[in-house]
Parts: structure tokens; C-alpha cells; sequence
């Protein structure tokens, strides 16, 4: 799985800093969606609502 990355201020650390969070793999649920007609279409919606919040790759928050 890949990440997605941003940039920003940590207010924990106090300096800027590259922040990080698992990206969805969106054309692996679409194929899969398709090949079972539909039924994994709940499963990636709550994959996306679910996932995790940007990390400070300084100190983890």
C-alpha cells in the first residue's frame, strides 16, 4: 500500500514537517467492484471513511 504525504506544522514537535497516511488503492476496490457486481462497493466505503489521519513523520502525532 502506498502513502499519501503533505506538508504542514506539527504543533507537537514544533517545526515543520512531512505528514503521512496510508492512501487507498482506488483502481484495485474498482476492479474488484466490478468483478463481484457491486458487493465490495460497502467494504471500500468504509475503507475510505476509516482510514487513518495524517502522522508528523518527526514524532508520530
Amino acid at each position: 500500500m502506498g502513502y499519501e504525504t503533505m506538508h504542514g506544522f506539527c504543533r507537537t514537535c514544533g517545526r515543520a514537517s512531512v505528514f503521512q497516511r496510508e492512501a487507498v488503492n482506488h483502481i484495485l476496490h474498482l476492479l474488484i467492484t466490478l468483478f463481484l457486481c457491486g458487493l465490495w462497493a460497502p467494504v471500500w466505503l468504509v475503507l475510505v471513511i476509516l482510514r487513518p489521519s495524517y502522522r508528523c513523520t518527526n514524532c508520530g502525532r
